[in-house]
């Protein structure tokens, strides 16, 4: 994987899964990335908090019930 000086990804590399991402830690997590330039998906249990912080995370969200 390439990085920059700065120890960080190329931003074409900067993605992340964050399991658990809805509520939370994860969700801290998820936008804490978001905020650092990655592209995030988060998934969860729960679709209707899938559905909330999808937003939140420019990411395209897809939950089952």
């Amino acid at each position: 994987m390439a990085h920059l000086p700065n120890g960080k990804p190329e931003p074409a590399l900067r993605k992340a899964l964050v399991t658990g991402g809805t509520t939370g830690l994860g969700e801290s997590i998820a936008l804490q990335l978001q905020a650092d330039g990655y592209q995030v998906a988060v998934c969860g249990r729960r679709a209707v908090r899938v559905n909330c912080v999808a937003p939140a995370t420019n990411c395209c969200a897809r939950a089952r019930s």
